[in-house]
């Protein structure tokens, strides 16, 4: 059996690339024990510098899976792969 997994979305509001990469996501995440915890880089200065730039940024665990860019196969990879 597969662990639940956790993924950390960190984006803004009124991001457009933010909410379409969310779109894709969640189709993706429909099936199985995810969890994706939607973080506000604007809510915390230190976010803010690291993230700010290249929202969309997903995290899963220790890993950057994807940033700007929605890739099914590197999500894909990292669920079948824990």
């Amino acid at each position: 059996m597969r662990p639940d997994v956790e993924f950390f979305l960190y984006s803004k509001p009124e991001c457009q690339l933010c909410d379409t990469f969310l779109i894709q996501l969640k189709k993706l995440l429909e099936v199985g024990s995810y969890t994706c915890h939607i973080i506000n880089v604007d809510s915390d200065p230190e976010l803010k510098q690291r993230y700010g730039a290249r929202i969309p940024v997903l995290v899963a665990g220790n890993m950057e899976l994807c940033e700007q860019v929605f890739n099914k196969e590197t999500i894909t990879n990292y669920i079948n792969n824990i």
